[in-house]
């Protein structure tokens, strides 16, 4: 499931986000409280719901090489 996509951008020279351009801001907006710690815009606490099959495949893929590796 394509839920969100996803972008890394440089900003202030050195500093990298993760971008998401395709999520309806309105839905998925943080509370005013968390809104205030991260930002407007920040879907910070939607990581894992966006990303989870993602991270999944990244994590059995890491296991995976680990496991094949010469010892």
């Amino acid at each position: 499931m394509d839920l969100a996509d996803a972008a890394v951008t440089t900003f202030y020279g050195d500093r990298e986000a993760v971008v998401c351009s395709s999520c309806d801001y309105a839905t998925y907006k943080l509370d005013p409280p968390m809104e205030a710690l991260f930002g407007t815009g920040s879907y910070h606490t939607n990581d894992i719901g966006f990303y989870y099959f993602n991270l999944r495949e990244n994590a059995e893929n890491r296991v995976r090489q680990y496991l094949q590796r010469d010892r």
